[in-house]
């Protein structure tokens, strides 16, 4: 063996080995760096989403209200010829309808904020609520506590009044729902995505770092 082989063995194995230490550094930061975007990433989705689930409940919440206020409505004919029942049971369904207004108000800001086109449909629910309110109201009105004797009559003049909001209530939280479940998934795999190239980061580097180590090995063990 020349002079010159062993110096420049070790020379060799020095800056394989330091190679291998850059490439785990390397590899880790990597690893790292991929983990913190798809943590910052995940956090910013879920929000997002837990935003979306919020709207939906208080339009869900709404659709309660509204289908409450008609009961108190049907409470009012059927149960009103106390007075102290129909003051009761008119309070009840005011009650009501403000709940119902105050959800549908909240469901609206969540979709402005998370620009869905659905917050366009609540003006027109809101002032169809308006004339089903009104419409009772003025029944109310004109027949104070005598009202109970004309239930028939009134109830037949306002059938209905209360079906096509009610079906567009379900419209609304229906989509939301789904667009809830929607993005549910897409975060889903985007996280398996994400995990998966992590994943393959790690690996590679690992088998870069195992082969450089191995090779360090061989050569140290033919210099034995």
């Amino acid at each position: 063996m020349s002079s010159t082989t062993f110096p420049d063995r070790r020379g060799f194995l020095v800056r394989l080995a330091g190679l291998i230490i850059l490439l785990f550094v390397v590899n880790s930061a990597a690893g790292l760096f991929s983990l913190r975007l798809a943590s910052q990433r995940y956090a910013k989705d879920m929000q997002t989403l837990n935003q979306l689930m919020e709207t939906s409940d208080n339009a869900r919440q709404a659709q309660v209200h509204f289908k409450n206020q008609v009961q108190e409505w049907k409470n009012v004919l059927l149960r009103g010829a106390d007075p102290g029942d129909l003051a009761h049971y008119a309070t009840a369904m005011r009650g009501e309808a403000a709940g119902m207004r105050e959800k549908l108000n909240l469901a609206r800001e969540g979709m402005e904020e998370l620009r869905l086109p659905e917050a366009g449909l609540v003006a027109p629910l809101l002032a169809e609520h308006d004339l089903i309110l009104k419409a009772y109201e003025e029944q109310l009105d004109l027949w104070g506590e005598d009202l109970a004797s004309q239930a028939g009559d009134v109830d037949h003049e306002l059938r209905g009044i209360d079906r096509e909001l009610n079906v567009s209530l379900d419209d609304l939280v229906s989509d939301l729902l789904i667009r809830a479940a929607a993005l549910r998934l897409e975060l889903s795999r985007e996280f398996m995505a994400q995990d998966a190239t992590t994943t393959r980061v790690l690996v590679i580097g690992a088998a870069a770092t195992t082969i450089l180590l191995l090779i360090m090995l061989g050569l140290a063990v033919r210099r034995g």
